[in-house]
This record gives C-alpha cells, sequence and structure tokens, in this order.
C-alpha cells in the first residue's frame, strides 16, 4: 500500500528541477534522525515535499530525490515543534486536571518527562508525549460528557463490559479515572447505546 502511494507520489514534479537536491539516501546519512525519514514520506505523500526524480540502482524511498531547501525547511520545523516542552503544571492546566493528577500520571509512567537543566532541576513533557498521551488515554469525564450520561453510571456500565481503567481512585489512587482508548475502541458499540442516567451531573 505506501509502496503504491510512493509510486503515484514519485512522479517527478512539473516545476523545474535544480541542483539544489537532495536524495532520502543522503538525507538518512546525513541530516535525519530516528523517526524523521516517516515525516519525510508523509510530506512526501501529502504533497508538502514534491518529488523531483529518483536516482537509478537503488529501491524506491532512498532513490527518491526532492528539494533540499524545503526539505531541510521541513525538518527544521519538526524539531522546533517537537522540542517544545510544557512543566507539569502547565500540562495540567491543558488536561484540565489537577496538579497532583499530572504529578500522579509522571510518577506512574503514563506521561514522559525529561528533566531540564535550569538554575534548578525541572520535569519537561514535550508537546509530542502531551499529543500521544491524549490519542492512548481518554478519561472517564470527559467519556461521560460525550455519552450525555455521569461519569458514575458510565463506570458501572463499563465494569459490566468487563473494561477496567489503567488508573483511578480504585486502582491506583489517581484522582481522576483514566481508560485506555484501543480498550473502547474494541467495543465501539458500548457508548452509543448508553442512555442518560438520572444523575448527569454527577
Amino acid at each position: 500500500m505506501l509502496k503504491r502511494q510512493l509510486d503515484d507520489a514519485a512522479s517527478p514534479s512539473p516545476t523545474e528541477a535544480n541542483e539544489n537536491v537532495i536524495s532520502l539516501a543522503t538525507a538518512c546519512r546525513t541530516r535525519l534522525v530516528e523517526g524523521e525519514l516517516a515525516l519525510t514520506l508523509n510530506a512526501i505523500l501529502d504533497g508538502r515535499l514534491p518529488v523531483i526524480g529518483r536516482l537509478t540502482g537503488l529501491s524506491l524511498i532512498p532513490s527518491l530525490v526532492v528539494d533540499a531547501d524545503r526539505h531541510l525547511q521541513l525538518r527544521d520545523e519538526w524539531r522546533a515543534e517537537h522540542s517544545r516542552t510544557l512543566s507539569v503544571m502547565e500540562v495540567a492546566e491543558a488536561m484540565a486536571v489537577k496538579q497532583e493528577v499530572a504529578y500522579h500520571l509522571v510518577r506512574q509512567g503514563l506521561l514522559h518527562t525529561t528533566t531540564a537543566e535550569t538554575r534548578r532541576r525541572n520535569q519537561r513533557v514535550a508537546m509530542q508525549q502531551l499529543q500521544e498521551f491524549k490519542t492512548e488515554y481518554v478519561w472517564l469525564r470527559d467519556l461521560a460528557q460525550g455519552a450525555h450520561t455521569s461519569p458514575k453510571h458510565l463506570r458501572a456500565l463499563l465494569d459490566q463490559e468487563g473494561i477496567r481503567p489503567i488508573s483511578g481512585p480504585d486502582v491506583d489512587g489517581c484522582r481522576q479515572t483514566l481508560f485506555r482508548r484501543a480498550c473502547l475502541q474494541a467495543r465501539p458499540a458500548i457508548l452509543g447505546t448508553i442512555s442518560p442516567s438520572e444523575d448527569v451531573a454527577t
């Protein structure tokens, strides 16, 4: 599937080619770190990085030739975005939870941090890590709001279906209840069949 998509995207760009180009084989050796080749391929597939040509004698991906300056610009944008970090307090604000909940996630290894060397050592969370957390987990309160029911009612229904939280008051002492999205996606009909309870405001 990916090979077919790249084959389609690898048609030489209609713009006039110039000498300031780079192959992905060279880019991988000289300017990319882990994860950036995948970002490069995504940029090719969505049209942000047109393919100018292909080198002979190489397999598909290493043979792709792109504009060197445009590729460097995209790479620098990726690094700038991924280098952005938040304090644990800022993460708590972004999640709309109390600071102690955010620190609990860090202690439990559910939210990964790096340690910034400033005047005093402090834990920082990369924006990418925060996004990955939101992709993998969901709060019970948010599920309940989306299902137009109360967290208490929804939790009881999920318990009946054998869907357990990964964190929460009765799991590890966290003040908020957290689920893996994958567990809910395996039973997609559950939330759609919930009828509102009487204690929606709980």
